[in-house]
């Protein structure tokens, strides 16, 4: 029901602004992990802090937009939005709340689409703009007994557009471009691999400093 409310609320707040389609500016949208970096190599029972960037010369006042992983499974622990944003405020609408959470995101737990794997995340300003920088931060965790592969994390549409909808006013903000996270789970030999390069690595730099 919680849910249904929420998405209803947002058609008709997108039905509100559908018929403004002029672009109010641009932006590119990044997804970055520790060091600003695109990829990161996380092992089962690991977690990472990932954030997604806008970059550009327009404001907003509205945020609605879906984080997608190409595969199931991982534990989403915890979000928060950039300030002005309110994080679990009346107007953060996201799906899924952070009170629903550690939740496992599969096609069925949350988001848009009921065929992807994705979260929903959506705000609003009653008062001030968001320009650029860092809209949302998310953390996440791999189960340990997560299947090793690659995990591409991206940005999807939005609850109330067939896009990825960022808005000030009655204007919506052109997406430029989107650049992906890759999230790489290795296999056990590979880690084993890891660990004996960083002890070996370890060891020449106490040589050199004997």
């Amino acid at each position: 029901m919680g849910k249904t409310m929420r998405l209803s609320g947002l058609l008709v707040l997108g039905a509100v602004f559908a018929f403004a389609n002029t672009a109010n500016a641009n932006y590119v949208i990044d997804i970055l992990g520790p060091g600003g970096t695109n990829t990161a190599v996380v092992a089962p029972g690991g977690s990472i802090s990932l954030d997604v960037v806008l970059s550009g010369d327009s404001v907003t006042t509205i945020n609605d937009f879906a984080v997608t992983f190409s595969r199931g499974g991982l534990i989403l622990t915890n979000f928060s939005f950039g300030a002005p944003y309110v994080t679990d405020g009346g107007d953060d609408t996201s799906q899924p709340q952070v009170t629903d959470l550690p939740l496992t995101l599969t096609d069925v737990t949350a988001g848009v689409s009921g065929s992807a794997v994705d979260a929903w995340f959506s705000n609003f300003l009653g008062a001030g703009n968001f320009a650029d920088g860092t809209v949302l931060s998310f953390d996440l965790e791999v189960p340990g007994d997560y299947t090793p592969g690659l995990v591409d994390i991206g940005i999807g549409n939005s609850g109330i557009n067939t896009k990825p909808f960022f808005s000030e006013g009655f204007g919506s903000a052109t997406i430029d471009g989107i650049n992906n996270f890759a999230l790489v789970v290795p296999e056990p030999a590979t880690l084993a691999l890891l660990g004996i390069g960083g002890l070996v690595a370890a060891a020449r730099r106490r040589r050199r400093t004997a």
